[in-house]
């Protein structure tokens, strides 16, 4: 037996109990067939990528089960058949994803007992590499200025040392230069 995973989105006009009626048929469909259905998830109503059959959104539904290569077709032509399934798809799972998914699984389950039972913890703020990179480089630049005789004075408002306690990460300036030291280099090129 291969282990499948079936993703399928249901028209959004369902209520609440006519979605869970039509994923309750196709478990009951591939139950019936002699698959082993390894997991279920509902992923809720989410927006679609592209409108499909004038509808913008769709409510996703995923089942992951064990099956004979001959249930897929079954599965597929009951799936094509239903009005209510917009789109669908079945993917035969490798043991990497089979390995992937059932780690998922167990994080997610970790994760909503540890939230139960656990406070939550605080970690202090690290410090980002991409961040002592920049300042790297802005230090570079400021000791080529300051050779080239484009910025005699250092930077004012901080040391280089220190990492900025403002703007977004990856969006850090080096510091502007001084408009006298531009301005004096000016009058001696002219």
């Amino acid at each position: 037996m291969n282990q499948y995973e079936t993703v399928f989105i249901l028209t959004p006009v369902l209520s609440d109990e006519q979605m869970k009626e039509a994923v309750k048929k196709y478990e009951d469909h591939l139950t019936g067939k002699g698959a082993e259905i390894v997991h279920e998830e509902s992923w809720g109503m989410r927006k679609l990528a592209y409108p499909i059959q004038k509808k913008s959104t769709g409510f996703y539904q995923l089942i992951e089960y064990k099956a004979e290569g001959n249930v897929i077709a079954d599965v597929e032509t009951e799936l094509k058949r239903d009005e209510r399934v917009m789109r669908f798809l079945t993917v035969k799972l490798d043991k990497h994803a089979i390995a992937y998914n059932e780690k998922k699984r167990k994080k997610a389950e970790t994760a909503a007992e540890g939230s139960r039972y656990q406070e939550k913890e605080i970690l202090p703020l690290q410090e980002e590499p991409h961040q002592v990179h920049r300042l790297q480089g802005c230090r570079l630049l400021a000791e080529v200025r300051q050779r080239a005789g484009q910025d005699p004075a250092p930077p004012h408002h901080r040391h280089f040392d220190e990492i900025p306690a403002q703007g977004r990460p990856g969006r850090q300036a080096c510091p502007p230069p001084r408009p006298d030291a531009i301005r004096s280099r000016l009058f001696e090129i002219i």
